[in-house]
């Protein structure tokens, strides 16, 4: 037990930079399952993350092509985008993630040279400049997660006058596990700022006299 408390200062302080990255892992994973609870025009039913990108832009794709009706052209262009752009912020989000993750993990592991810790300490920075950055890069995770709720807000602005079938999100399991990923960095954030400088683990504080040497 008294190991555990010596240890806990380092295992938080790696905790916090390598939950995001495993999370956007999981995330990826998780997708394929039935994560969402919707109602179509009262209709109980559940999908998947990954299909509720997948058909929209197969549908986008389908109804772009061969419709004039120009509400569905605005709602079926607003979704392609949307999954789009929402699909490669989830790419930046892991990318940024598997970044601050490698650095932090290769600058603070013990028996590194010290050319090695500031160089993989400048990098880290020149990716994350604050504290403040590096958690607003961990937020992104929460905008690809919401894409059920942006697919039902469209289709109730574009479809619902229309007659046609709109979507209401009841329960979307990908936005509240990325909540808690959230909560849980932020926690951490907050918890390791004393034992980074305790510990000399700080990745926003590099030895510039280790770099002129």
């Amino acid at each position: 037990m008294e190991k555990f408390k010596q240890d806990l200062p380092r295992l938080a302080i790696f905790a916090r930079y390598l939950l995001p990255a495993v999370f956007g892992i999981f995330l990826f994973g998780f997708s394929f399952a039935d994560g969402v609870r919707f109602y179509m025009n009262g209709r109980p039913m559940k999908m998947s993350l990954f299909a509720f990108y997948k058909n929209t832009l197969t549908s986008a794709h389908t109804y772009l092509a061969g419709t004039t009706d120009t509400q569905a052209n605005w709602f079926y262009g607003l979704m392609a985008g949307g999954a789009i752009l929402f699909a490669l912020l989830y790419l930046l989000a892991l990318g940024f993630s598997l970044l601050a993750a490698y650095t932090a993990c290769r600058a603070l592991w013990q028996g590194r040279s010290e050319d090695e810790i500031n160089r993989m300490k400048v990098i880290f920075k020149i990716a994350f400049p604050n504290r403040g950055f590096l958690f607003a890069a961990n937020c992104l995770y929460l905008v690809p997660a919401l894409f059920p709720e942006y697919f039902s807000a469209v289709g109730r602005r574009f479809l619902a006058l229309s007659g046609r079938e709109t979507v209401y999100v009841d329960v979307n399991g990908y936005l509240i596990a990325t909540l808690i990923m959230v909560a849980l960095t932020l926690a951490l954030s907050l918890l390791i700022k004393r034992w980074e400088y305790q510990k000399s683990m700080n990745m926003f504080v590099v030895d510039r006299a280790a770099d002129e040497a």
